[in-house]
């Protein structure tokens, strides 16, 4: 919540929130009292509070988590393939908290955990996903609705909203979600070359195109 406060939102315009890091925590449980090496950077380490982790080196892991790359402002998913071939030969599962290869910092497009999961995966590693555009996280939020509103809520009634075509859309239409796309960096370049044509060409062959689309996300 401190992070929507930071951006403005009003907490008004929420009743609950659910985030792949609470997923994760759920995953990361699996695994009580076995040794766990945390892939990313300290800021990240919350995600780990108040959870039976025994933290080791990665040499000694019996499960990776994976929260992004450790210098994620300079680092490409090139600079782990040694880490990932090692965790491969040792067949150690990974657990990626968040499936975006890239997320969007200021004017920038960076590096996130999702690149290090998409590699290993590469490689043959197994890798349980908590957040977009996987089930468990779908399933949490619409528990979530259903408490707020005091029953379940039809499906036709949720909207999702999202940039990531990959994990917003591709997740919402997984869901049997109706999705409406923001126009990010992700995949357009600027908001003059957005329009119609560039929403069909994004969206051409998808098998559940979002209902409709906007350049930027406000409140």
């Amino acid at each position: 919540m401190l992070h929507l406060d930071s951006m403005g939102v009003p907490r008004s315009a929420y009743d609950a929130i659910v985030t792949s890091g609470d997923v994760t925590r759920v995953l990361i449980s699996a695994w009580a009292g076995r040794p766990v090496h945390h892939l990313g950077p300290d800021r990240y380490l919350g995600t780990f509070e108040g959870l039976d982790v025994q933290f080791a080196p990665v040499g000694e892991a019996a499960v990776v988590v994976c929260t992004g790359l450790v210098e994620d402002e300079q680092e490409t998913p090139d600079d782990y393939r040694a880490l990932l071939a090692d965790l491969r030969a040792r067949n150690i599962p990974m657990i990626c908290v968040n499936p975006d290869i890239v997320v969007e910092r200021g004017h920038r497009l960076i590096y996130c955990a999702g690149a290090l999961a998409e590699a290993y995966a590469a490689l043959g590693g197994e890798v349980a996903y908590a957040g977009k555009p996987y089930p468990p996280i779908y399933a949490r939020a619409r528990e979530l609705i259903a408490e707020a509103r005091g029953g379940a809520v039809e499906t036709a009634r949720i909207l999702a909203i999202g940039d990531g075509i990959k994990t917003d859309i591709a997740g919402a239409a997984a869901a049997g979600l109706r999705a409406v796309f923001i126009a990010s960096a992700l995949h357009v370049e600027g908001a003059k070359g957005f329009d119609e044509s560039a929403l069909a060409r994004l969206f051409d062959g998808h098998p559940a195109p979002p209902i409709a689309a906007q350049t930027g996300l406000a409140w």
